[in-house]
């Protein structure tokens, strides 16, 4: 469905990882964070989450992001 991904690496443990970043914005955060210039091509998508329900898709875009912290302890 897309045609580009990023990808990265993390350290988990001391070991490096790499992974996958695939994010779902939904509509209300693309209204408020959406730049003048920002357009959705329209998809007519449903993707299936990993426990099998449905997630309309309405359309892809380009934006920037940062990551400005990311961290979870599982025990």
């Amino acid at each position: 469905m897309f045609d580009k991904s990023i990808f990265g690496t993390l350290e988990m443990n001391s070991k490096p990882v790499s992974f996958l970043l695939d994010t779902i914005v939904a509509n209300r955060i693309w209204d408020h964070c959406k730049t003048p210039d920002a357009a959705l091509e329209p998809l007519d998508e449903t993707l299936e989450t990993c426990v099998g329900g449905p997630v309309k898709v309405i359309g892809k875009g380009k934006c920037f992001m940062k990551l400005i912290s990311f961290g979870v302890k599982w025990k």
